[in-house]
């Protein structure tokens, strides 16, 4: 029975189930929310690092052009003169106007036992190249931008450095542009990049030169120095608020070297995120690294997750208080069935003692006016159901004149609380007029 009386009453449960379930389900709404919002950030974070690459990789195309527009000015001369150098780049560097360009020159190629490598050189640079090792190759610097390195008792000689030998070398076999490490120029206060493009005569010039080439076909090369710093400050320090790191390294045989530049010092604190976007770049491979900055991180909007959870606890409380109102509402009415069962079970039991014992019985509804009679009261004095009103005036009008005034008085002394209970003997007309007591 209690069992049963368990299972009917299981409702009892719900708001508690309602609860357990959705608890878990509000904090789950939530944190998926807030993990979107993480992943969306470090989204934008990766965007921000391929951006920069590809804003770095972007830069130096104006580098590029400039380049091949010096090449084209060799392509187009069988002798070309310093003065007339000196227009077209100064010409070229007005619109070009690239931060980290620092100047553009011309390197020729000189093989002093071969006469033909320095033909068509102006005379005024051909003391210097006869003075030249016989048995070494050179490749002095005849023409710059820089005045400082035009001097004629100043050409600088760039097969001097082994590095820049071995990548003019490698440009012009395989007719590439190409990137050096960062090395010391001649006269630079600091070491720079250098860009290398060969320059070619007769027919090699015609045929485009491509992949391999003779490397007596060599006439030269244009060189461009140029400095990362203000190059990384345009794009990484522009003057707004820093929220990554960035760190650009070299790269060689597979190995990250040293770091050429950074826009902020590493801090020791755990960034959230880090990535890293390796870059090819005209032969050479670079490392740009990135992390996040505090304030990157403060930046991070939780706002519409936390939204979320709390619009979802609400409404987890709205139902779980509708719920509990409603199994209240319900458990009232079951204890209000229980009860007028147990009344009715009662009032079966009182009749059924009653009427067994004979006796009649009544009741007075004071707030009404409204009295009940048992059956058997009725007819212990000859009265009908209709035949008699249920009033207390009609009850008042039927008791002896000589017992009235006495059992009244009795009432209302009992209403007022000066007896516990209320007994009383008198005389009740019948209906065939005679006296009972």
């Amino acid at each position: 029975m209690n069992i049963v009386k368990s299972l009917l009453h299981w409702y009892r449960l719900l708001p508690w189930l309602f609860l357990i379930i959705a608890l878990p389900a509000s904090y789950f709404i939530w944190s998926e929310s807030r993990a979107l919002q993480f992943s969306a950030k470090k989204n934008s974070f990766e965007q921000a690092l391929n951006q920069s690459a590809n804003d770095l990789i972007n830069h130096f195309t104006p580098f590029e052009q400039a380049m091949f527009g010096v090449r084209s000015l060799f392509n187009s001369s069988t002798l070309v003169e310093e003065s007339e150098f000196k227009q077209y780049v100064g010409d070229l560097l007005e619109t070009q106007g690239s931060p980290g360009l620092i100047h553009i020159g011309y390197a020729k190629y000189i093989n002093p036992i071969q006469p033909h490598t320095f033909q068509h050189v102006e005379e005024k640079f051909r003391h210097k190249i006869l003075s030249y090792d016989q048995y070494s190759l050179h490749a002095p610097i005849i023409f710059s931008d820089a005045e400082s390195q035009t001097d004629f008792g100043n050409m600088h000689d760039v097969f001097e450095n082994p590095h820049l030998k071995a990548v003019m070398q490698q440009a012009a076999l395989t007719n590439q542009l190409l990137l050096t490490h960062p090395v010391g120029v001649h006269k630079a206060s600091k070491e720079l990049l250098s860009m290398l493009l060969p320059v070619y005569k007769g027919e090699a010039r015609e045929s485009g030169a491509s992949s391999v080439i003779d490397y007596e076909a060599v006439d030269g090369w244009v060189y461009m120095n140029i400095d990362l710093e203000p190059i990384f400050k345009a794009l990484f320090q522009s003057g707004q608020d820093i929220h990554i790191r960035y760190a650009l390294y070299s790269r060689s045989n597979g190995q990250t070297d040293e770091m050429l530049y950074e826009n902020v010092e590493k801090s020791t604190d755990q960034s959230l995120f880090d990535a890293q976007k390796e870059i090819e770049l005209y032969g050479h491979k670079w490392v740009l690294t990135a992390n996040t900055l505090p304030s990157f991180e403060r930046n991070i909007d939780y706002s519409y997750s936390n939204s979320i959870g709390i619009a979802a606890l609400v409404v987890l409380a709205g139902l779980t208080s509708i719920l509990f109102l409603l199994i209240s509402r319900v458990s009232a009415f079951d204890r209000l069935n229980e009860l007028n069962k147990q009344l009715a079970k009662s009032d079966e039991r009182w009749r059924f003692a009653l009427e067994s014992s004979e006796s009649g019985v009544w009741d007075w509804d004071i707030a009404n006016n409204h009295m009940n009679y048992s059956t058997r009261w009725r007819e212990m004095f000859g009265f009908e159901t209709v035949e008699f009103e249920n009033t207390q005036e009609e009850w008042q009008r039927l008791i002896h004149a000589d017992d009235r005034k006495r059992v009244i008085h009795i009432l209302q002394a009992y209403l007022q609380g000066d007896y516990e209970s209320y007994s009383v003997e008198y005389r009740f007309r019948c209906k065939d007029g005679w006296n009972q007591y």
